[in-house]
């Protein structure tokens, strides 16, 4: 039998696919090189100065951390530190107005009393801020009544009122 041999063309097609494949791998090992990732974190990251450590004691408030401890924390705990601090003061801002809120409506809705009319029997002139108080409540009123009044004549206009009689004419 004859020795199995390739032709010319069929010689110069394997180089060909040999060079393309080395040519292949080239690229493949340069994008490899090329696409590594290199992660970038913000300035702020960067400044908070830690190096690779962990938290994990039991019991560990990454919140209420000495900056001794901040500075063994990974990035990202000291991070997430942070942002639940930050939240945490949110919650209190508003729960510390609500607070306020309610005691301002509390305080408007009782009877105002100084040292004076404490001391004053129940009979007597009331006090300058009384009846201040008791005015605007009148105002409060009039107030209400009148636009009570604008939008009853508002209403009409929309929806005349037709006379019952006007049917017999």
């Amino acid at each position: 039998a004859l020795p199995i041999c390739l032709s010319h063309i069929e010689a110069m097609v394997e180089r060909d696919r040999l060079r393309k494949l080395a040519h292949w791998e080239k690229l493949h090992a340069q994008e490899q090189e090329d696409n590594l990732f290199h992660p970038k974190i913000t300035v702020y990251a960067a400044t908070l100065g830690a190096t690779e450590g962990s938290s994990e004691v039991p019991n560990f408030n990454p919140a209420s951390a000495t900056v001794a401890q901040r500075a063994l924390m990974p990035v990202s705990e000291r991070l997430y530190a942070d942002a639940f601090a930050l939240e945490d003061r949110k919650v209190a801002r508003e729960r510390q107005r609500t607070q306020i809120a309610t005691e301002e409506r509390i305080l408007s809705s009782q009877v105002r009393m100084n040292a004076e009319t404490r001391k004053r029997p129940e009979s007597s002139q009331p006090t300058i801020e009384d009846s201040l108080l008791v005015r605007h409540e009148h105002l409060k009123a009039a107030s209400a009544a009148k636009a009570n009044h604008l939008k009853a004549i508002e209403d009409r206009q929309r929806k005349p009122l037709i006379n019952p009689v006007s049917d017999a004419i």
